[in-house]
């Protein structure tokens, strides 16, 4: 092709029908053909220096990615196993806080059944004292009658 027409003229294929058969065309094309053309070159070529550039970043990122993500299941880990721990820890101090007020209430009621036994034998004794001194004193007091009598 000469240096005049050079990406002036554009070389295609046609299918001629069924049975017919395929032919070599030459086109002259069209100014907006040629700018999408142009448009389609251009991003290539951008995409290609795009990805040239963010090559090496993509490189360093995935070496970090693959020394940074073992460290972080470890500490991942770690913080899992002290949160169990800590865990369990609350769970046993709130067990044993339910186990301490069970049997310090088992032992205050036991005290409160006992001082209420206590009381309650006081005051039977002391309904018995009552009634022992009322018979004395009135076996004393019958005493002094029939003793005045006498007299």
């Amino acid at each position: 092709i000469p240096d005049a027409l050079r990406g002036k003229l554009r070389l295609r294929i046609e299918a001629k029908g069924r049975g017919g058969r395929d032919e070599l065309v030459l086109s002259v094309p069209t100014p907006r053909r040629r700018y999408k053309a142009a448009a389609k070159i251009q991003a290539r070529v951008r995409g290609i220096q795009a990805r040239r550039l963010i090559g090496p970043m993509r490189h360093h990122r995935k070496f970090l990615s693959q020394t940074i993500i073992p460290i972080q299941r470890l500490v991942r880990r770690w913080l899992e196993r002290r949160r169990a721990e800590r865990d369990t820890r609350q769970r046993q101090h709130q067990a044993a806080t339910i186990i301490q007020s069970v049997v310090r209430g088992n032992n205050d009621r036991a005290l409160a059944r006992h001082l209420n036994a206590q009381r309650e034998e006081f005051r039977h004794r002391l309904h018995c004292i009552i009634r022992i001194q009322t018979a004395w004193r009135t076996h004393l007091a019958r005493r002094l009658i029939i003793h005045i009598k006498r007299q």
